[in-house]
């Protein structure tokens, strides 16, 4: 092309031919390539606009040091970058996006909101991360050289390419001139990179010209990488902690678990952190100093010690920093309400009522304070939503992690673990566990920041164990120390209880008299006065049986009063004071008099079947000192601080749901651990009552001495979880967060090692050459996969055949010399004559054989000493065939000579030339000449000899037959060399094989609950919960206001099953979600429309079930059914309608404390659904749900707690 034509004359020949020439064909026909498309004037439209965008923001500045909002500056938009501008709830994660228009409120959810980015979630799996680095290295590897040339632009293919598309355009042939212009373009592109290398000296750029000197990779040395990374390293550690040194060199770390050695004395605390948070009235122990120095540097602490050891001095510090320090936020998590109130109560004492807020779901106080007191399941509910306060947290304070191993609730736990985000600190408390270091490595993995664990197996008061055998005056002092206050296990005092239990039970013992009709009364008053005379009391008696509780603590408080005048008088205005505000008809509940008349004489009884008010009144009580025994259940032991001078063992045996059982290691540990107080017991004493015998020592070691508990995974997926994250999909990824799990945390671990391992594989198959053997090359590949399908099946099916032939003494089926072909580790077709047989440790059938090849024996002419023959056991999976022939030897002499020269072994010789002479005889009949021919040896048959003759065993029977045939007839066995061929091409089977398995780690199909997963989206497919491209319905977006039974009440609400009820029948109906006590339905008084209305929602439950049924999601459709438990439907109804709680308590034997705790949980279940109704717009149902919960929430089920109002 001509670059120096003039512009002027191009345009003056364009003008010429179509302005100065209307009659110009090409204008002339414009019209017809023109569409015309109607239109029709509509006023209307000009008053439908959308609003503008604000044009600016409001950004305020903050006092670094105290936190006080000084300033806000409006910043227009155009200032700001355009990713933030755009950045909001519906469509960012980021913490920069706008704060929601409800920002006050930290409990107004949208369904439209996502959550902020989770440390550990992220759009692509890191499987998916690493496949994907994979395959971009291996197609950089493969690519040409040239292609590493370094150039902005390739102009090779810029007439047929288009970016980003695999599509090759055609446009015709192009001008030499056009070629030269571009190659022009290339040379210029090349010039502007030496200049960049010229200005900046930027070295070891790669290219391909000859004139410079290539540098490759490989060259770069990673000693020269790792001393960079350790500068780095260095410099960040100095800058983080510049005033605090880091710890030394820790123990038993792993890359993110770092363990913080507490042996190590702090001396220096003061120095290193001058100005404290906040400071303690006594001297913190080691373990403590170093949680606070770990906080100081903004790490992540798990802390991990025994009941009372003072983890609560972690929390607090924590908790001072945000309020006192970071003007930020923090939240406080506790498993149980319970410990929740006490928590609030304590920490208002602390750090002033304006500064602890508590939320619970039926309490909110104070939720704008900048430490919040909450449940996970609250805090799980904000993260989902994106609610403003995540924004501002600077610490989450986990109480009692190890309630991660909770079957109903601990999948909680992990999700909240796994979506807060990167910003938030963790701060976690916790019993002793055994595994507290692998926990906190998947955490740290997790969440990519590291855990620092600190672990102390030291209690402040070290507790003393007996065995208690005294059950009358005579007995009374028989108190046995098995294990001291050093922690060692006395075998001489533990002997002693043995014989004293055994001289009582003597009857010709006449020296303690016949026992009594009632031994556990008797028992328990000796018990009691051998505490009181040895300045013992408070003890607390722990009793798995909440019936057991209440009959033990009411049949004593009739023979016994443990508390004088001026105790009674405390007991009395104490509960007079607490039950002030409650109604007359309240007072007068059978329950609150007999725990008032045990209280004044000092018993207590703390179990979940007690009154909320009653339990906190007697732990109020009990912390006094002036409830001297109290009966409870092991869910005293859970987080509340409530030590005694002794805790006593009613018995060590509890059924767990399935079976009676021993106490676990942990469960004993945590129990006993409430023993002995702090400041006020030098030791703490632990009874174990020795009623019907003394527990053996082996399982008393196990219970006492055990490994702790180790954290296991409970997470499951939920159809709330999956449609939750579906509402983020386009920024997070369900398969991320199953990854994640620490279920999947020892694959995690592994996929480092397993990218290596199949780097090496796939090298080494490379690497690998084909066999050069004409019989071989063809199938010997064929050969091993077929034969490892055969040889699983075999494993499956004839183990039992031959289990049951041993047991058959007509058939004698291993008999000493008996013939049978296995497989061995150097060959799969070894012959084998049987010496013995014996159960392995395993109690599995094993057989000692004498080992040898059958093609090389028969090949050797009869020189015995040229062959390999060795004594190997042999397990049943890995017979192939059993003979019937059986050879005349002496098994126990081969055994015995196995370790002398051939030559020597007579025994052995012997056994070789009978075998000989069996294949001699052979020749005339079936002459053995190939592997295939050994299988046509006479053997026993599964049908015929053994007896098995059930259909489907003969059916797989065949099949394993019809496997075997398939492979004797392929040609690689007619090989001379078969045993080395197989052996090279059963290697590259095993590698392709693992190969294949270790792709397969690479993708979400490897995750354990992918398979679930994908079954739950059926169902929400199926059910119209989620469209065909998995975004949320109507439907799904009800379902996420749930936290329970979604599916089944999202059905309700759309399907108007509960419209036509009156509010109290709704609460009624809506009991069978939350009432968890297995009692019996009893529907004969309630009326016809609630029945019909249960048959209803059966019915629904029933197809629901059927659907995930189909989709194999649950097991039967029973299951569904059964989850919805109609026991206090009666209850709920009467209570709606006004019925006092003592008219109530008629109507069912369900306890007291099950029935409020059933209630309150309905109210929290109504304001769900609350919210699901208003969602969808059905007004009438919101009014209802409303008039529901105020029915119900009333009197003493909605009592304020002590813990609570002593402090409003």
């Amino acid at each position: 092309m001509d670059s120096n034509i003039d512009n002027k004359f191009i345009f003056q020949t364009l003008a010429d031919f179509y302005i100065d020439n209307p009659q110009n064909e090409a204008l002339n026909e414009l019209t017809s390539l023109q569409k015309i498309v109607p239109f029709e004037s509509n006023p209307e439209n000009l008053f439908a606009f959308e609003i503008s965008p604000f044009a600016s923001k409001l950004k305020f500045e903050r006092d670094l040091e105290t936190g006080e909002l000084l300033e806000f500056k409006e910043v227009f938009f155009d200032d700001l970058n355009e990713e933030e501008s755009r950045q909001t709830a519906k469509t960012s994660m980021s913490l920069l996006r706008e704060p929601l228009a409800t920002n006050n409120d930290i409990l107004s959810f949208n369904t439209n909101s996502i959550p902020f980015k989770p440390a550990a979630v992220d759009l692509f799996c890191e499987r998916e991360t690493i496949e994907k680095q994979w395959l971009n290295r291996n197609e950089s590897v493969t690519a040409n050289d040239e292609s590493n040339a370094y150039c902005l632009f390739d102009f090779d293919d810029v007439f047929s390419n288009i970016p980003g598309i695999d599509i090759k355009l055609d446009i015709g042939s192009v001008s030499e001139e056009e070629r030269e212009f571009y190659s022009f373009s290339k040379q210029k592109d090349s010039a502007i990179i030496d200049e960049i290398n010229d200005e900046t000296k930027i070295d070891k750029i790669v290219c391909e010209a000859p004139e410079t000197n290539e540098v490759k990779e490989e060259e770069f040395k990673d000693e020269e990488f790792e001393t960079m990374m350790k500068k780095a390293e260095s410099i960040i550690v100095t800058l983080e902690a510049s005033k605090i040194n880091e710890p030394k060199k820790q123990l038993e770390s792993t890359e993110w678990a770092i363990v913080v050695d507490i042996n190590e004395e702090v001396n220096d605390f003061d120095a290193k952190i001058p100005k404290p948070a906040f400071t303690y009235p006594f001297e913190l122990d080691t373990f403590q100093k170093q949680a606070i120095l770990s906080l100081e540097r903004h790490e992540n602490v798990f802390v991990a010690a025994h009941t009372s050891a003072g983890k609560t001095v972690v929390a607090e510090y924590a908790i001072a920093m945000c309020i006192r320090r970071n003007k930020t936020r923090v939240v406080y998590t506790s498993p149980i309400k319970a410990l929740s109130n006490q928590k609030f109560r304590d920490f208002r004492q602390t750090f002033g009522n304006s500064s602890v807020g508590l939320l619970t779901g039926d309490v909110q106080i104070n939720i704008d304070a900048p430490c919040l007191i909450m449940t996970t399941e609250i805090l799980l509910k904000m993260l989902y939503n994106g609610s403003e306060l995540i924004r501002d947290l600077d610490w989450v304070i986990f109480d009692e992690v190890h309630y991660v191993n909770d079957k109903e609730r601990g999948h909680v736990w992990e999700e909240v673990f796994i979506m807060l985000p990167d910003h938030i600190g963790l701060v976690m408390l916790s019993a002793t566990i055994s595994n507290v270091v692998d926990f906190a490595d998947w955490l740290g993995r997790a969440r990519k920041s590291k855990i620092f664990v600190i672990y102390t197996t030291k209690r402040p008061v070290p507790l003393e164990h007996f065995l208690y055998t005294g059950w009358n005056k005579q007995t009374m002092d028989q108190s046995f120390l098995f294990i001291d206050a050093q922690g060692k296990f006395l075998n001489q005092c533990y002997y002693k209880a043995v014989e004293a239990k055994k001289a009582q039970e003597t009857k010709q013992d006449k020296k303690y008299g016949p026992k009594p009709r009632n031994v556990e009364l008797t028992t328990y008053k000796t018990l009691i006065k051998f505490l009181e005379n040895n300045s013992k009391l408070p003890v607390i008696v722990f009793t798995f049986s909440r019936k057991k509780c209440d009959n033990n603590a009411r049949l004593l408080s009739t023979y016994m009063d443990l508390t004088n005048e001026t105790e009674k008088g405390k007991i009395h205005c104490s509960i007079k004071r607490s039950l002030m505000k409650l109604k007359s008809s309240d007072k007068k509940i059978p329950q609150v008099r007999e725990i008032t008349t045990l209280l004044k004489k000092g018993f207590g009884i703390h179990h979940s079947g007690i009154l909320p008010l009653l339990k906190e009144i007697t732990e109020i009580l009990f912390a006094e000192g002036l409830v001297k025994v109290l009966f409870a259940t092991e869910t005293f032991a859970m987080g509340i601080n409530m030590p005694a001078r002794t805790v006593c063992f009613d018995s060590v045996m509890k059924h767990d749901g399935d079976k009676p059982r021993n106490l676990l290691s942990s469960e004993y540990i945590q129990m006993a651990g409430r023993a002995g107080r702090r400041g006020k017991d030098k030791t703490g004493t632990v009874l174990i009552l020795c009623k019907n015998h003394v527990l053996e020592m082996s399982e008393l070691a196990n219970m006492t001495f055990g490994k702790a508990t180790p954290l296991e995974s409970k997470f499951r997926l939920t159809y709330s979880m999956i449609l939750n994250l579906l509402r983020s999909r386009e920024s997070l990824r369900i398969e991320s967060v199953l990854e994640k799990s620490f279920i999947e945390h020892g694959n995690q671990k592994e996929l480092q090692k397993k990218e290596e391992r199949r780097s090496f594989i796939e090298q080494k198959l490379k690497e690998e050459t084909t066999i050069a053997c004409e019989l071989c090359s063809k199938d010997s590949l064929e050969f091993s996969e077929k034969y490892s399908k055969y040889k699983s099946s075999l494993a499956q099916l004839m183990p039992k055949v031959w289990s049951q032939g041993a047991q058959m003494k007509k058939l004698n089926l291993f008999k000493e010399g008996r013939l049978l072909l296995f497989d061995a580790e150097s060959n799969p077709f070894t012959l084998g004559i049987v010496l013995s047989q014996t159960l392995n440790s395993q109690k599995e059938l094993e057989l000692t054989v004498l080992a040898l090849d059958p093609l090389k024996f028969l090949a050797c002419d009869g020189k015995f000493e040229k062959i390999k023959i060795d004594l190997i056991n042999v397990k049943l999976p890995s017979i192939h065939i059993v003979f019937k022939h059986i050879l005349k030897i002496n098994g126990t002499n081969i055994s015995k000579e196995k370790s002398l020269p051939f030559i020597k072994r007579e025994a052995t010789h012997e056994c070789i030339q009978s075998l000989w002479q069996f294949f001699l005889k052979m020749e005339h009949q079936l002459p053995v000449s190939s592997i295939s021919s050994l299988f046509f040896i006479n053997a026993i048959d599964a049908v015929k000899d053994v007896g098995f003759k059930d259909l489907t065993f003969y059916e797989k029977y065949n099949a394993l037959n019809n496997l075997r045939n398939n492979l004797l007839s392929l040609n690689c066995l007619a090989c001379e060399s078969f045993l080395d061929h197989f052996s090279k091409a059963n290697e590259k089977f095993k590698l392709k094989k693992e190969l294949e398995y270790l792709k397969h780690c690479f993708t979400v199909n490897s995750l354990q609950q992918y398979p679930d997963y994908q079954n739950r989206i059926k169902v929400l497919k199926s059910g119209g919960y989620i469209n065909d491209d998995e975004i949320l319905e109507m439907k799904g977006k009800i379902a996420c206001l749930m936290s329970e039974h979604e599916l089944i009440i999202t059905e309700f609400l759309t399907h108007n099953v509960l419209g036509d009820l009156e509010p109290e029948e709704i609460a009624a109906i809506m009991s069978a979600f939350v009432f968890q006590e297995k009692t019996k339905n009893n529907l004969d008084n309630l009326p016809n429309k609630l029945k019909r209305k249960i048959s209803e929602v059966k019915k629904i439950a029933a197809h629901l079930g059927q659907i995930q049924y189909d989709f194999e999601v649950v097991d039967s459709i029973e299951d569904v059914i059964e989850e919805l438990k109609f026991g206090l439907t009666e209850v709920v109804l009467n209570w709606g309608k006004g019925m006092s709680f003592a008219e109530i308590m008629d109507l069912t034997d369900v306890q007291e404390g099950i029935i409020v705790r059933c209630i309150q949980r309905l109210d929290e279940l109504l304001t769900d659904v609350r919210a699901a109704a208003k969602l969808f717009g059905d007004q009438n149902l919101v009014s209802k749900f409303d008039e529901a919960s105020k029915c119900i929430k009333r009197d003493i089920v909605f009592a304020a707690s002590l813990y609570v109002t002593d402090n409003v």
